[in-house]
């Protein structure tokens, strides 16, 4: 469903609401109006309505239960920041991983210079720390 613009019906009322609560229209912990209400304000079906809220919750920007009213939980820049944040860690975990690798290969090197195997468990693999129980 898409109105003469060409824009699906539901993400009409998806930018409108974001624009809301970016704006401060509608605040952190606001609620959202009602899927009745919102569906008397776009003039679509209550199923365009609860899409655009689906849409509004998975982005992060709103939360609440059915029955019950949905709720502001946080603007589009906090989710943006935070989603860059995010793709940050993912990157230091990468970074780190390999660094990791590069370091147990260097500690392989010194097992051999010293005329030691390197430790290998049952299956031919480097061993991994265990703890040593009761």
């Amino acid at each position: 469903m898409t109105d003469p613009t060409g824009r699906t019906l539901y993400l009409q009322i998806v930018d409108d609401l974001r624009s809301q609560i970016a704006s401060g229209e509608l605040r952190v912990g606001d609620p959202i109006p009602s899927t009745t209400a919102l569906q008397k304000q776009y003039g679509h079906s209550i199923t365009v309505v609860r899409k655009a809220v689906e849409v509004l919750r998975n982005e992060g920007l709103v939360f609440g239960q059915p029955g019950k009213a949905v709720y502001v939980q946080a603007t589009p820049a906090s989710v943006e920041a935070e989603r860059v944040s995010v793709e940050d860690l993912a990157q230091q975990v990468a970074d780190l991983r390999t660094q990791v690798m590069e370091l147990r290969g260097t500690v392989e090197q010194l097992y051999t210079r010293l005329g030691h195997p390197y430790p290998n468990d049952d299956a031919g693999q480097p061993a991994r720390h265990r703890k040593t129980g009761t």
